[in-house]
């Protein structure tokens, strides 16, 4: 079976990620924690402390299931995608098709 890819554009340009089951088992061997990622989905009370926590468990998602990171490094995930929210949205499509996490993400469902 072929892993799902997704794409994803970093300091304009186009990279490949790996999404769903195997993404999670990359991110995991790379240091990645589970309870770091559990609030991409909750909004508000979040400390500003959390929130760069959780956002540097995203990025470390994303970049180690980059296809072809060709130079590539972590700091060019934290640095050249354009917003917080398009980050979030990267790493829900990433969750998509994991129905296990038992979470919104994975459900498909957007947070409003």
């Amino acid at each position: 079976m072929k892993e799902r890819e997704i794409k994803l554009t970093i300091s304009d340009k186009e990279y490949s990620v790996f999404a769903g089951n195997a993404a999670l088992m990359r991110y995991r061997r790379a240091g990645g924690s589970m309870k770091d990622l559990e609030g991409i989905d909750t909004e508000g009370g979040s400390s500003v402390d959390n929130l760069i926590s959780t956002l540097d468990s995203i990025c470390l998602l994303i970049y180690v299931n980059v296809k072809d990171k060709n130079g590539l490094v972590i700091e060019d995930i934290i640095n050249g995608i354009g917003s917080m929210e398009a980050v979030i949205k990267v790493a829900e499509e990433i969750f998509a098709g994991v129905p296990w996490l038992k979470n919104q993400a994975a459900a498909g469902i957007e947070h409003k």
